[in-house]
């Protein structure tokens, strides 16, 4: 199916965007999103290749890679498939962590939350609300203050960085704490990483 995106922002039009882990692609079924409010489907090839169009009618079963007139631009990368709707300027962005040799990348699982890109993205820099709705595991009453925050915008990268009191979820909230330093990276507009440390407190 063609015609023009329902997105009018080239900005957004030409990045990449996540649709799939590619462990959860069945082969040879097809399965369907939304990207930037189109009906996108994906699949992957009897070769483990993803291959990714706008929405027709299909239907599951077999998908015959030839019948795919305009495919769109796929890239696999970090364990997912990225796809765009516009012409990418610039390639995904890089996670040095990820090439080093000892490290293990893994997918920790997909669920459907009823929100946009940006509240998503606002919801991870909120640290205030952690001891109250992730009580037990990323903090606790009545330890709830966030004990700072420092915002750094180095080049094309927006860095968070900001400390709350955690519990870990293996000691009950009333026996130990623990100091977590957060550190927020947003790459592009709606796609961001975190790295969490971990400190004693006495």
């Amino acid at each position: 199916m063609t015609g023009a995106p329902s997105c009018s922002d080239p900005v957004v039009l030409d990045e990449w965007h996540p649709i799939a882990a590619l462990a959860e692609i069945t082969p040879s079924i097809v399965h369907r999103t939304l990207l930037l409010g189109d009906s996108v489907s994906y699949t992957r090839t009897a070769a483990g290749d993803p291959l990714v169009w706008r929405s027709g009618n299909e239907t599951s079963g077999d998908i015959a890679p030839a019948s795919v007139v305009e495919p769109l631009a796929t890239c696999v990368k970090y364990g997912y498939v990225w796809t765009t709707l516009g012409c990418p300027r610039r390639p995904l962005f890089d996670i040095p962590e990820c090439d080093e040799p000892d490290r293990r990348t893994l997918n920790g699982g997909s669920i459907i939350v009823q929100t946009s890109a940006p509240r998503a993205v606002e919801n991870f820099l909120d640290m205030g609300h952690f001891p109250f709705v992730h009580t037990g595991i990323l903090g606790a009453e009545p330890r709830t203050e966030v004990l700072g925050t420092l915002y750094q915008s180095p080049g094309t990268r927006f860095t968070a960085t900001g400390t709350t009191p955690s519990t870990p979820p293996d000691h009950p909230p009333q026996t130990e704490l623990r100091t977590c330093n957060y550190d927020h990276v947003i790459q592009r507009r709606a796609l961001r990483g975190r790295e969490r440390t971990i400190r004693e407190i006495g």
